[in-house]
Parts: C-alpha cells; structure tokens; sequence
C-alpha cells in the first residue's frame, strides 16, 4: 500500500509540474508577444529561472548579454555547443539562455523548457529586427522626402524674365532628387551637371547653385565660384559639367563650355551649330582658362543645352547620341516644340540618368 501511496504522489507530482511548464510556457507567450524591447524579456527570464531552481538565469540577443555573466560563462558561450551541466546554456536563432546554479544539475525535463523558451526568445528576436529596420527604412524615406522637398524648393525658385526671349524647360530626375540643375539669374542662365545620382549629388547642387547665385554679380564670376566650391568638389571627388550663358537683348550672348555636351544653335532655315566644350569641368583642379567665348544670334534662333541624360538614353544597347539629337531639331522653330520632340522621341529610350533641357530663343522685334 506504501508503495502505491508513493508512485501516486509521485505522479500527481509530475502532473503538477507539468500542468505549471504549461501555465508557464502559456504566460511565456502572452508576455512575449507584447514585448517592445529586448530587455523586456527579463521578466519572464526570472520567471523560467524560479521554475528550474536555479540561482542564476542569462539571455543573450545579438551578441550581448543583457545580464552580467561570470567569465567562465561568457567563454563557454563562444564555443556555440549545448551544455546541460554545469550550466544548461541553450542557443537559438539570435542568442542564448543560460541557467546555472542547481545544486543536481538539470535534467531533460529543464533542458525542454529551456530550448522552448529559446525557440519563443528567437521569434521576438527575428520580429525586434525586422521592426527596426522598418522603423529604419521609414527614417530614411523621411529624410529622403524632406531632402527632396529642400532640392524642390531650390529648383522650383521663380526664375528671371530674359527681355528679348522666350524659353521652356523640361527637367527630369533619374530619382526623387539628382544633381543636375538649371539656373536663371537676371540675364545669366545655368545648365549643370553634377557627377553622382542620389542625395549626395543633391546637396551638392544646391551648394553649388547658391555660390553660383552670389557669383555672378561679382566682376568675375567664374573665378569667384571657383574659390568658393573648388575646395568642396576636391573633399568629395565630385565634379560638375556646366553650360553658363549670358544673355544681352541684342541677342549676343557670351558662354563657357566646362566639360559639358556641346549646345545646340538652331536657325530659323533649320541648320543646327554646336557650342561645345571650352575649358574642363568644374572642379576637378583650378581652371586656367575661364573666359566667355562670344556668338551674335539671329532673329529667332533658338539656342538648346542640354545634359547627358538625353544623348546617353539608350535602346537595344545603342546610345541615342549627338547626331540623332541634331538630326531631331532641325527645322524647330519654337522652344516648346524643341521640349516636345525630345520628350516623345525618348518615349522608347531607356533614360538612367537625370535629364534637362532648356530651350532659349532669340526675338529681335
């Protein structure tokens, strides 16, 4: 009768512990789930401590410890192997659980419950990740709206009227943002192309746009703009194609050419003259030469600048290239009807880079 009396305390024990492994695994679920935090696992550690009479409980996530550990422990930790004693030190996805301190030892029983707390303690790990890379991506797409709204603001400005022409524009970033620009300043016009895609080539072109502003009421702009941005062209390794004109309303105009595709002049019986290059790139060293090269336009000649985004379109592995442009505008006898037949012959070209085109023309009377 003893014997049986025994073996029956013994099984209503066993079914006590299990039906608290249970209450506890449940609960363990529950506190889990609303976790916010990794330290917030704490609690429910020194809950799986108290169930395995242990003096001594550890989590590991992503590397850390989020409780002192002993030395003895942190080296055992890196050999990456299970350990029932003296320590129960179990791996899962993201970190560890350690218990140590029973004076028997830990059985299977213990080592069960431990390895399905680490499988619950994995999950919340691979759910805190993927939340702060959210919270991540959503930090950098604010940054990028509020970069993009700055750049917008600085494109968009209101632009000068040029007494004596008439002109439109077609702008188109290969990104939300990009670095090329176009500029109008009394009777100075811009066209720039700053190396690079993206925020950083942005910010650069809306440095280089705001020197260029203050420069060109200065006796010499170009030199003036060079001591102001050379250096910050220098530190980042960028540099800058640009197309700068000045406009008098007799229709001469003076421009330098700084590395960037040649211009187009387009007259009023369809022949097509290129402006090209007259000196190198901003900002690759100091620029010897920087003088104004001088051309007197005809009564609704039409001057095209243009970047790279357009001739470098391409299709089938072809370039779109100089000669189709040139072949493209002849005989256009508007600029509105400059920015159409571009805009729809790229309709089937592959664009990568940012585009911008500026149409000018010339009325005498």
């Amino acid at each position: 009768m003893t014997t049986q009396t025994n073996e029956l305390q013994a099984l209503v024990t066993t079914l006590a512990d299990s039906f608290d492994q249970i209450v506890f695994l449940e609960r363990a679920v529950q506190h889990i789930n609303t976790c916010e935090t990794p330290e917030a696992l704490l609690p429910i550690l020194e809950e799986a401590r108290l169930m395995l009479s242990a003096q001594h409980a550890a989590l590991s996530l992503g590397g850390q410890w989020l409780t002192p550990v002993p030395p003895w422990l942190a080296e055992l930790a890196t050999y990456q192997v299970p350990m029932l004693q003296p320590a129960l030190l179990i791996p899962f996805r993201g970190g560890w659980t350690a218990f140590w301190g029973k004076a028997q030892g830990f059985g299977a029983a213990e080592r069960k419950i431990a390895e399905t707390l680490g499988r619950l303690m994995a999950g919340l790990y691979q759910s805190l990740e993927l939340r702060q890379k959210q919270q991540q991506q959503a930090l950098e797409a604010h940054e990028q709206r509020l970069a993009s709204d700055l750049w917008r603001t600085i494109m968009l400005q209101p632009q000068t009227q040029l007494p004596a022409y008439q002109w439109q524009v077609w702008y188109e970033p290969a990104k939300e943002i990009g670095g090329d620009f176009y500029l109008m300043d009394d009777n100075w016009v811009m066209v720039g192309d700053i190396s690079g895609k993206g925020l950083a080539a942005a910010m650069l072109s809306g440095m280089f746009q705001a020197a260029a502003k203050v420069a060109l009421k200065q006796a010499q702009p170009f030199r003036q703009l060079e001591q102001a941005m050379l250096a910050d062209f220098l530190k980042t390794g960028m540099f800058c194609t640009l197309f700068a004109t000045q406009f008098l309303s007799n229709g001469e105009l003076g421009y330098l050419n700084m590395g960037h595709p040649p211009a187009l002049l387009i007259d009023p019986a369809g022949s097509v003259r290129c402006l090209s290059a007259t000196t190198l790139p901003f900002g690759i060293f100091p620029t010897p030469d920087l003088e104004l090269q001088r051309v007197q336009l005809v009564d609704q000649e039409i001057l095209v600048i243009l970047t790279d985004g357009v001739t470098e379109a391409s299709q089938h592995g072809l370039l779109y290239g100089q000669e189709r442009l040139i072949s493209l505008l002849k005989k256009t006898t508007h600029p509105s009807q400059v920015i159409a037949k571009i805009k729809s012959e790229l309709k089937s070209w592959q664009i990568e880079d940012d585009v911008c085109v500026l149409a000018i023309q010339y009325q005498a009377t």
